[in-house]
């Protein structure tokens, strides 16, 4: 809400600058109107009487578009808060804020906390499962956040901005650029106006659900599918209604970039959440072979820095302690990736491996 609000003081105070300006290209615009009316009545040879009104005329219009410039973000936000009270009527009269799929999301994602916390330990997968479910839908509501945040802004900015092209209605040249600035007004207030639609239905929608004894893991896939869904229809649909009236293209890109996000945060938890799964599910026995292969690897890294001491034996102490804890772990890691490598095209164990290469070290130092 203060990013909002932030775009609204600033606007509004942007507004009189961006009025003066406009107000002065109007003059501008019905002179040069007034020159290129009086110029073609010279050429065509145009009675008095019909001139006289071509330049009422101008003059007419000028004294229009002076009224609209004057009162263009009054009667802008006139209209979009009216259709906006129309959606609020409409979904039951929710107080809709920019930061409410934020709120709602936090709000799932507490839930979803909440019912982990209290599962036992045998279903440490699940509850990993549901936590990152929980992290996926609150990047998706994130998104739906930044999107209305995006369209508020745009009420405040290209509407304030958009009262620059209002003079030029003034001529007959330029004045489809002055009502592309008054339907772009209505299309984002229509955007703002279909933005409430869809998150008051899709809202109800999380409301009151609740976790079973028995598909906690299918709850979770529900909600996010019906958050992507939700999100889809957050990217398009406002686009799509707006362009009725504006003629705009609708944003497909900023829908596949934000589906790409989404689809790049999930496949990374599913490959963490399999990891973690089947570390669970493994239970002591995976731990206990992680730590057979890393203790293996540290053998393997120190077999391998032996060095000749002074009675002419190998030893571990000339360069193993030298290298620090960090050295000490960089070869371990390098040789856990040996072996790990090896293990693979033996089809053996990453352990089994690293003792095969100690053995070998030992027979050749004799």
């Amino acid at each position: 809400m203060q990013i909002v609000n932030k775009f609204n003081e600033e606007s509004s105070r942007w507004y009189s600058k961006f009025k003066v300006v406009a107000t002065d290209l109007l003059y501008m615009v019905i002179t040069f109107q007034i020159c290129r009316t009086s110029i073609n009545a010279a050429l065509q040879s145009t009675n008095t009487q019909e001139y006289l009104g071509q330049i009422i005329w101008v003059f007419l219009l000028g004294m229009v578009f002076l009224l609209i410039i004057e009162n263009y973000q009054d009667w802008t936000r006139m209209v979009v808060n009216g259709l906006n009270n129309i959606a609020v009527s409409a979904v039951g009269n929710i107080n809709f804020n920019p930061d409410k799929p934020f709120l709602a999301g936090l709000e799932i994602t507490k839930i979803i906390n909440n019912t982990a916390k209290d599962m036992s330990w045998e279903k440490t997968a699940i509850v990993i499962v549901m936590y990152i479910s929980a992290f996926i839908i609150m990047i998706i509501f994130s998104l739906i956040t930044a999107r209305t945040i995006v369209i508020k802004c745009e009420l405040f900015i290209g509407v304030t901005a958009s009262v620059i092209l209002i003079p030029l209605g003034a001529s007959d040249l330029f004045r489809g650029k002055a009502i592309n600035a008054i339907e772009y007004a209505v299309a984002v207030g229509f955007k703002i106006f279909t933005l409430t639609l869809i998150c008051g239905i899709g809202f109800t929608l999380f409301q009151n659900f609740q976790f079973n004894d028995d598909n906690h893991i299918e709850t979770c896939l529900i909600l996010i599918g019906v958050s992507m869904v939700l999100l889809s229809v957050t990217f398009t649909l406002p686009e799509t209604v707006s362009s009725l009236v504006s003629h705009a293209n609708g944003t497909a890109g900023g829908m596949l970039q934000a589906f790409n996000t989404v689809a790049n945060t999930v496949t990374a938890a599913a490959a963490v959440a399999g990891t973690a799964y089947n570390m669970a599910k493994g239970g002591i026995g995976g731990a206990a072979r992680g730590i057979d292969n890393v203790v293996s690897s540290k053998n393997l890294a120190k077999e391998s820095l032996m060095g000749k001491g002074a009675d002419d034996k190998w030893t571990d102490a000339s360069k193993w302690q030298n290298l620090g804890k960090f050295g000490q772990a960089k070869e371990t890691f390098r040789n856990f990736n040996a072996s790990r490598q090896q293990a693979k095209i033996n089809h053996s164990t990453i352990a089994q491996e690293a003792k095969n290469n100690i053995n070998l070290i030992r027979q050749a130092r004799g």
